[in-house]
């Protein structure tokens, strides 16, 4: 199991895939308050876990805990950076 919960605390950690969903989901809406998200020791996140971490910071405040490493992940869940392009050049 790639995924470790404490009190108010989820640690993820190596690869997290789309089979361990139900059961974040579940400890999830059992919570319903305020958690920190350690990611520190994780090296991929399905999309799955990402799109329900993200429905849950938009109800809940969610602390996000990175490690150095660039991610498709972590650009997600801290938010895209609003850039404009010109497509007309």
């Amino acid at each position: 199991m790639a995924i470790i919960y404490e009190d108010n605390k989820i640690r993820f950690e190596k690869r997290v895939y789309e089979n361990e969903l139900e059961d974040l989901k579940k400890h999830l809406d059992g919570l319903k308050k305020a958690i920190t998200v350690d990611l520190t020791a994780c090296d991929d996140l399905h999309g799955s876990v990402v799109q329900l971490l993200l429905a849950y910071k938009t109800l809940y405040s969610c602390q996000f805990e990175f490690s150095e490493q660039p991610s498709t992940y972590k650009m997600a869940l801290e938010g895209f950076r609003s850039v404009e392009n010109d497509c007309n050049q």
